[in-house]
């Protein structure tokens, strides 16, 4: 990692990219494929999946978004990625 890299924050993430939208549901495999692009283009190196998802569940459970198991993934419930 160059000296000029830093981590893609998933705060930074989820505040950028997360917003509720009744009915939409996204599972954690989206999310973090999702993540992966925003650090892309704003050229920040992405966390590994399972520690991004780790941190991700940690800020969804703190925001109050609802989830579910569905088969072996995590669906967060009432959100939508992009911007409102």
């Amino acid at each position: 990692m160059s000296k000029t890299a830093s981590i893609g924050r998933v705060e930074s993430y989820a505040a950028a990219r997360i917003f509720p939208r009744a009915g939409n549901n996204h599972t954690a495999e989206e999310i973090f494929l999702d993540y992966v692009a925003w650090c892309t283009k704003f050229h920040h190196v992405p966390l590994r999946d399972g520690v991004f998802r780790e941190r991700f569940a940690d800020v969804a459970r703190a925001a109050g978004i609802p989830t579910h198991s569905e088969w072996s993934d995590r669906v967060y419930l009432g959100v939508a990625l992009g911007k409102p």
